[in-house]
């Protein structure tokens, strides 16, 4: 198993290479262990960061919380050993094209009050879409297209810069297929975490504003902050059903 993971780490390194993307290093398995150890615990990172070089990281056996609790009567929350989280799910993307960086107001999100920066961890999961399946959905968009334009002909209304926008924008995703570019479907959570409740819920009110910014909105998942928490906070890539 250790050997197959080395030889798909580098043939994922190699797929970045070629878009230009440069992997500096990869993290080990005591790296990795303390992204999750101090999502659930952010006192303990002044003890991970003092530690030798020789003793860096985190056992992995200790990844997980030492306590985690859902509090009765809100289920918008989650609380672990040092700090309280909300995760939320982006449901809505921008619309037109962004430029690269159009995520810099999320990562760099802070306090409407004090200013600090907001503790957070955003996730993207992209699930590749098999391409019969992304030129019938376009085939499909095209069909309901030209059908509103029919009706707008028979009302005798004319047609808006945003329908001639979502005809383009078909037009573009269908070339670019033909191309070889593969379609992938999105999907991102965004856990953010902070000592108490009062200072949560400011957190939270200042990355809407980074989301609202960058064109995106998110949703709290109720009632599924254990399970989003854990997701999101123990980098695995599963996602979210």
């Amino acid at each position: 198993m250790v050997a197959l993971a080395h030889i798909e780490a580098g043939n994922l390194a190699d797929a970045l290479s070629a878009a230009k993307i440069k992997v500096r290093r990869w993290l080990s398995s005591r790296e990795v262990a303390a992204l999750g150890r101090l999502a659930f615990d952010p006192e303990f990172a002044a003890t991970v960061q003092n530690r030798p070089d020789t003793l860096t990281g985190v056992d992995p056996v200790a990844i997980g919380p030492m306590y985690l609790d859902e509090p009765k009567g809100r289920n918008g929350i989650v609380v672990t050993d040092s700090a309280v989280h909300t995760t939320m799910w982006v449901h809505e993307w921008p619309r037109s094209d962004s430029p690269v960086g159009f995520l810099a107001p999320v990562v760099f999100a802070r306090h409407p009050h004090t200013g600090e920066a907001i503790t957070h961890i955003f996730s993207i999961i992209l699930t590749p879409v098999p391409v019969s399946k992304a030129l019938k959905r376009i085939r499909d968009e095209k069909k309901v297209w030209r059908g509103n334009e029919k009706l707008r002909a028979k009302r005798g209304a004319d047609g808006s810069a945003a329908d001639a926008a979502d005809w383009k924008a078909l037009e573009q995703q269908e070339q670019e297929i033909a191309n070889g570019h593969g379609e992938f479907q999105y999907g991102a959570y965004l856990t953010v975490t902070a000592p108490d409740e009062e200072r949560l819920d400011q957190a939270i009110a200042g990355m809407r504003n980074a989301l609202s910014r960058a064109g995106m909105e998110a949703q709290i998942l109720y009632c599924q902050q254990a399970e989003a928490l854990m997701v999101n906070a123990i980098p695995v890539g599963l996602g979210m059903k």
